[in-house]
């Protein structure tokens, strides 16, 4: 009997030997597919890395679509002193309006204009255009007219334009002396001591001479010429025209 112990004790170390060498054998490979999942995963992460690596920090510009809204870049400004600016953003230019279309020429504008360049208040194109120039005018005919100055164009204001200007009659020129009369004021101004002179009746440069010195003595205005002022002085009566 205690042989028999003696064999069955001999006998368990071999059996719990082969029994850790099964368990090894069966759990190698479940160890081989842990390591195998590791290194796909740590793999993984690492192309993952990279990937968002590079877009993050290697690439040259921002991502044309990017995620997430990014803050505005910092710039460090050319002086060298660490200063930074917040780099503006260009925002697209909104298209041009188009220019308004320029109003047509009116047709009482363009009357009135021509009325005004008649009276020569208005030198300007007549082009039935209201500018600075026809509002100026306007206002200088109202004014002259004795109306209310307001520069704007009307009906009423072409009809005060369409009534003939009122013009100054000419002054009715002196007649001139007959040569009886040129004859008895020469003969005057002899006599006073402005000759001499030829006494013939004709108005000439010796004539006008003696009745300049006669007027500048005597505090008149100097003209030279016959005139009432002078015949009355010296004593003539102005003679009828020659028949």
């Amino acid at each position: 009997m205690s042989a028999t112990r003696r064999d069955r004790t001999r006998s368990q170390p071999e059996t719990k030997a082969g029994e850790h060498d099964d368990g090894r054998e069966r759990g190698a490979p479940r160890l081989a597919l842990r390591r195998r999942t590791l290194v796909a995963i740590g793999g993984c992460v690492l192309v993952f890395g990279f990937i968002v690596t590079n877009a993050l920090f290697l690439q040259p510009g921002p991502h044309p679509a990017p995620l997430f809204a990014s803050a505005p870049e910092l710039q460090t400004s050319a002086d060298g002193m660490g200063s930074t600016q917040v780099a503006s953003t260009t925002t697209p230019a909104a298209p041009a309006q188009p220019a308004p279309a320029e109003a047509p020429p009116d047709n009482l504008v363009a009357a009135i204009q021509t009325a005004l360049a008649e009276r020569g208040l208005y030198s300007g194109t007549v082009d039935g255009m209201m500018g600075p120039a026809t509002r100026t005018a306007i206002a200088a005919y109202e004014t002259k007219a004795g109306l209310e100055a307001t520069g704007a164009p009307s009906v009423g204001l072409l009809a005060s334009l369409s009534t003939p200007a009122e013009t100054t009659p000419p002054k009715p020129q002196a007649a001139e002396p007959s040569r009886a009369t040129v004859e008895q004021l020469q003969k005057a101004l002899v006599d006073a001591g402005y000759g001499p002179i030829t006494v013939d009746g004709l108005y000439g440069s010796e004539t006008a001479g003696a009745i300049r010195r006669y007027e500048l003595d005597h505090g008149l205005s100097v003209t030279g010429k016959v005139s009432g002022t002078i015949l009355s002085r010296l004593g003539v009566a102005p003679a009828g025209p020659e028949g």
